[in-house]
């Protein structure tokens, strides 16, 4: 069994046999495992998803500042006004003095300086109140496209979920109850380092049920676990009709069901409906199954028209690319590098791993996605000053200029 969480997004194990193909970056769980290098190093998935990040920065076209558009125009424009005024009184009034002192004060009363204030002061103010909301933005340009931004597009594993297993319901077989089934599952289960063995001895912990001493421990790699409690042969073997859940079994009889679950992050709803009340779309993408992402979906208020399921790094980014501009991408893992650079805006959560951190253009300090909608608040607000900022110094200028 191998962890490909970092790679595809999947919470869940993946169990390879002989023949199947592993990615660089999975981690292996279970036992011991020969792998045949079929790639050099520049040719494998994490390299491939390094030169994929490569082309999506490059891809990049540098954002011209508005003030510096404007400002190209409006120097010229008044050293041109200032001319004509000394030609102006010189050749028609005949009084060159006149004209020099009339041009003078052309230069001086007009006021690029506000111009030029009048971004860098409003992106000065955003970025403190962006890090009183843990959020770091790591350039200028960043403010202008998040408050541009028409769709946010999320990863699903680590990022709208807690990206670890737990336990969500215990399945008592009749004449048992859950903490019996939960006491037999942890005491085999505490010898194993599985991700759902370690969901179980949690719940077991929090259940306050203590693990019983389990003799003839053994791992049945891609199946489950077995051992002896109390004299009694103990199996926690995978469901073969769910990858989610396992099913407990004392001597030859099933004696309940655990079924685990990457549950959502607590403010994960709520931060979907914020993002929703400031009228953006949303698109969720997984690496996980369809049945897995269409149920995180449900929870967090995601139509199913929202999630797309099954989908690879390239995947991620070419979802990126056909979304158009606007696009918000959000995660935190390998598998989402890419798209993170792709992306008019990436953010990823400080506690994502640091390929995905240095392929954003915002970072969440916090393990938390609560700063997302802030985000674009926050680049909003800081637009809508640029523009106040800007039309106040034309009002000025055009009328202060002619008089």
């Amino acid at each position: 069994e191998i962890d490909a969480s970092a790679v595809t997004g999947e919470p869940l194990p993946v169990t390879v046999g002989p023949g199947d193909q592993v990615a660089a970056g999975c981690l292996n769980g279970t036992g011991s495992i020969v792998v045949r290098t079929i790639a050099d190093g520049a040719h494998s998935t994490v390299a491939r998803i390094a030169a994929m990040v490569a082309e999506a920065q490059a891809s990049k076209a540098d954002i011209q500042r508005l003030a510096d558009r404007i400002s190209a125009i409006f120097v010229p424009l008044v050293i041109a006004i200032a001319v004509a005024t000394v030609l102006g009184w010189w050749l028609l009034a005949g009084d060159l003095g006149t004209g020099l002192l009339s041009a003078v004060t052309v230069l001086v009363i007009s006021c690029p300086c506000a111009l030029g204030i009048a971004t860098p002061m409003a992106i000065t103010v955003a970025a403190g109140a962006a890090g009183r909301h843990g959020i770091l933005l790591r350039s200028a340009a960043a403010i202008e496209r998040a408050g541009n931004a028409r769709t946010v597009i999320f990863d699903k594993t680590g990022t709208l979920t807690s990206g670890r297993l737990v336990v969500r319901a215990v399945e008592p077989a009749e004449g048992f109850d859950e903490r019996a089934v939960l006491m037999a599952a942890a005491a085999v289960e505490a010898m194993s380092e599985h991700p759902v063995a370690r969901a179980i001895v949690a719940a077991a912990a929090d259940a306050g049920i203590p693990l019983r001493p389990v003799a003839g421990f053994r791992a049945m790699p891609g199946e489950g676990a077995r051992g002896t409690v109390d004299g009694v042969a103990v199996t926690v073997r995978r469901d073969p009709d769910s990858r989610a859940a396992c099913v407990v079994e004392a001597g030859d009889r099933i004696i309940g069901r655990v079924q685990v679950t990457d549950p959502p992050r607590p403010e994960a709803a709520p931060v979907i409906a914020r993002i929703r009340g400031l009228g953006l779309s949303m698109l969720m993408l997984t690496g996980d199954r369809l049945e897995t992402a269409e149920a995180v979906a449900a929870d967090l208020g995601l139509r199913p028209e929202e999630v797309a399921a099954g989908v690879d790094p390239a995947g991620k980014l070419a979802r990126v690319a056909a979304a158009g501009p606007g696009t918000i991408m959000v995660g935190d893992g390998i598998n989402d590098a890419a798209a993170l650079a792709e992306a008019d805006l990436g953010i990823a959560i400080g506690s994502g791993t640091n390929v995905a951190i240095e392929s954003a253009d915002v970072v969440l300090t916090a393990d938390s996605i609560r700063g997302v909608p802030a985000v674009v608040a926050i680049a909003r607000a800081t637009l809508r000053t640029v523009r106040q900022n800007l039309f106040f110094a034309f009002f000025y200028n055009t009328a202060a200029i002619p008089a």
